[in-house]
């Protein structure tokens, strides 16, 4: 019967000390796992600054291209007026020349 409470009570310690080593071992993965869902957490919300970022990018970029297209579009026209006010003011010279020789 001795032998037997012995065995007994060292098979209980044993199983303590599992039961301890397991907790020990739990508690460690649950420590890593709250790190990881941190630093995923952080990810995402960095994932979504950067989405958000582009996007604004994107609609700089577009404002930008609206107004080099406006900022063209009004050079070649004022080139054109130009172009038209010098022609009518050769055509101007070249009259005022021809009734000078007249």
């Amino acid at each position: 019967v001795a032998a037997l409470r012995a065995r007994c009570a060292a098979e209980a310690s044993t199983h303590d000390a599992r039961v301890a080593e397991a907790q020990r071992v739990t508690a460690a993965l649950e420590k890593d796992a709250e790190a990881w869902a941190g630093r995923a957490k952080a990810s995402r919300e960095e994932c979504e600054r950067a989405e958000r970022d582009l996007s604004d990018l994107r609609d700089q970029n577009a404002a930008q291209s609206t107004a080099l297209i406006k900022a063209t579009d009004t050079a070649q026209a004022d080139r054109a007026s130009r172009d038209a006010m010098l022609e009518a003011a050769q055509a101007h010279l070249d009259f005022a020349a021809r009734t000078r020789k007249e």
